[in-house]
């Protein structure tokens, strides 16, 4: 399965724009793309049993600033991703890939 493209928090607002390469992931997340409240960045691998383990750091577009682990569990169509444990403050829970972004 292939997660590099934009994700949407479901019944939330906010953005992930996701690359893999590999088993590795890298994202970046913004609650709104002109002054959001948070912005981060995160970087992670994807494990064989289809979880994600993520490292997150919020960064200075938005006015949060936390860090923290997240593990996502991707469902069988890879179109979704759960969390299933966070620390920091993580505050997203369910992830909706919403397009497919063209790689170079």
């Amino acid at each position: 399965m292939d997660l590099t493209g934009k994700w949407q928090i479901k019944n939330q607002s906010g953005s992930y724009y996701v690359r893999q390469l590999d088993d590795k992931i890298f994202w970046y997340g913004e609650e709104a793309s002109t002054n959001p409240y948070w912005s981060n960045i995160a970087y992670g691998t994807i494990e064989s049993n289809a979880i994600v383990k993520l490292t997150w750091v919020d960064v200075p577009k938005g006015t949060t600033i936390s860090d923290g682990s997240v593990v996502l569990n991707i469902s069988d169509s890879g179109q979704e991703m759960t969390v299933e444990s966070q620390t920091g403050g993580f505050g997203s829970r369910v992830f909706q890939k919403i397009e497919k972004l063209v790689e170079a």
